[in-house]
């Protein structure tokens, strides 16, 4: 016997719901010029959040988001997709019912957008709404619903999917793991998903290449950069062609240590700065945004030098922000996995803002490094946070 679901059965009306307008009002992170907007673009790694485990015979979970290219600094709209697995050892009907979509919400809060519930403008039940699929045990269907309203960066937001049920609150800018591969992360740190950022900077003192004991060779980078983690139609996967950063290095070459700074945009190799560098100096970095392509470098050591470096790239990315501490080497016969990551001990980022804000008010996403050879702490007060080399 067939287990029947409507798509669009259930109307949320009644229920003591505020209900709020699609509209595109401006708000205090989302600027006019689209600067800390969120970035347009497929959003595949998640959220991956169950609105219901087994409705009649089906598993109903939030597995994805894409936000429509927009302009004037205004997000257009947005859509989730809704994956309809069949966890029966019976065959599940899919249909749908008057062709509405008054059943999907989304419900935001926690940013500093629109918060409240606003309703679903069109959905797989408008597109087809004699929708009639059939799904033997184990089969899937991904469902959708557009709505005029996008959440910012920093928003949380819950699903309500009709009589289904309503997932958790979630941060739907949802980054996938970046590194070698798509699994195997060479970076551990903190990255803003979904934003576009237009400046990214933090502060850190560099640390020592432990030497004794250790490799002859070994490589580790600390940076600050836009992009590298999404982009214009996918997430992450595997290939960063994207990224604009800068940074300082901390190197053991033959035995000795080496330290340098250096800017890279991927994926031409990096640029190494020709001002010296030394253990426990004071860095300040910053990559910033203007024009729509013309990337701006600064790296301070304070007390010593401050080198700035302007760079046109039509092509650059800056739909994330982040800090990170990275096993990499500006050796180009040393490079992650096949080269140890140096002994730094530990390093301590601060005042990480990016386009003027607080780091944590995006709601980023942790970077964990492959095989935890780097471990980090909590993101301290927004700004802060402190890697702790495991070896």
């Amino acid at each position: 016997m067939r287990r029947l679901i409507t798509l669009a059965a259930a109307l949320l009306t009644g229920l003591g719901m505020s209900v709020a307008a699609a509209t595109g009002a401006a708000a205090s992170v989302c600027q006019g010029s689209g600067a800390s907007c969120t970035a347009a673009g497929m959003y595949s790694a998640g959220p991956n959040a169950t609105i219901n485990s087994d409705l009649n015979g089906a598993s109903i979970v939030w597995t994805s988001s894409k936000v429509a290219p927009y302009s004037s600094g205004v997000p257009l709209s947005w859509t989730v997709y809704v994956t309809y697995t069949n966890v029966s050892s019976s065959p599940v009907l899919l249909t749908c019912e008057g062709g509405g979509v008054g059943n999907a919400y989304e419900v935001m809060s926690g940013g500093s957008g629109d918060d409240g519930a606003v309703a679903a403008s069109s959905g797989t039940c408008t597109v087809d709404p004699s929708l009639n699929v059939t799904l033997e045990p184990g089969d899937s269907y991904q469902n959708f619903a557009t709505f005029d309203n996008v959440p910012w960066p920093g928003s949380t937001v819950a699903l309500m999917w009709g009589s289904a049920g309503t997932s958790a609150s979630v941060t739907p800018w949802t980054c996938a793991q970046p590194g070698t591969g798509k699994t195997s992360a060479v970076w551990a740190g903190y990255t803003a998903c979904g934003v576009n950022a237009d400046s990214i900077t933090a502060t850190w003192a560099v640390p020592i290449a432990i030497t004794s004991g250790k490799p002859a060779n070994s490589g580790s980078g600390f940076w600050v950069g836009l992009g590298g983690t999404t982009s214009d139609t996918a997430n992450y996967n595997g290939t960063v062609t994207d990224l604009e950063q800068t940074g300082t290095a901390s190197d053991v070459v033959n035995g000795s240590p080496k330290y340098f700074a250096w800017y890279e945009l991927t994926p031409a190799d990096p640029v190494t700065i020709p001002n010296p560098v030394g253990a426990g100096d004071a860095i300040n970095a910053t990559v910033s945004l203007t024009n729509g392509d013309q990337y701006h470098f600064t790296v301070t050591d304070h007390g010593k030098w401050t080198f700035t470096k302007t760079v046109t790239d039509s092509h650059g990315g800056h739909n994330s922000a982040e800090a990170i501490a990275e096993w990499a080497s500006g050796l180009s016969s040393c490079n992650a996995p096949s080269c140890p990551l140096t002994d730094f001990s530990t390093v301590a980022f601060s005042g990480i803002q990016a386009d003027g804000y607080s780091l944590g008010s995006y709601h980023p996403t942790v970077i964990q490094m492959y095989q935890n050879e780097v471990t980090v702490s909590s993101l301290r007060s927004g700004t802060s946070y402190t890697a702790y080399y495991q070896g």
